[in-house]
């Protein structure tokens, strides 16, 4: 596999508007498989005390919770939360459910992206 160093922004889209964030990377955020049931098992070990993958809970239901969003978005969301900035749709779920998802600094790059593999095949069989 060829490794090339780049700094690379997260971009994103939500409704027509595009995002640049300064979230820095050395390779690109990739979907990993969860056919070992690893990234099940992440889910529920960060994210099912407060996400519901259907329904509303704590936090809002997982299902389409990544719809206009591109790859790597969840990463930043996060790990790299300061790099998003003002993200508006994440204000206005702030101010909608009166409190913020913690930030998980101890998930590495792969297990964010086998999570976000998860949700949004998860998401889609919905």
């Amino acid at each position: 596999m060829l490794v090339v160093p780049v700094l690379l922004a997260c971009i994103y889209k939500h409704q027509e508007e595009t995002y640049i964030m300064g979230c820095s990377t050395i390779t690109p955020p990739v979907l990993l498989p969860d056919k070992d049931a690893v990234a099940e098992t992440l889910f529920h070990q960060n994210c099912a005390s407060c996400h519901n993958p259907i329904k509303d809970a704590t936090g809002p239901a997982m299902a389409g919770i990544l719809d206009g969003r591109e790859a790597g978005f969840l990463y930043c969301f996060l790990v790299k939360r300061k790099t998003l900035g003002s993200d508006k749709l994440i204000r206005k779920r702030v101010y909608q459910w009166g409190l913020d998802c913690q930030q998980f600094n101890n998930l590495t790059k792969e297990d964010v992206a086998r999570l976000e593999g998860f949700i949004r095949r998860k998401s889609a069989s919905y």
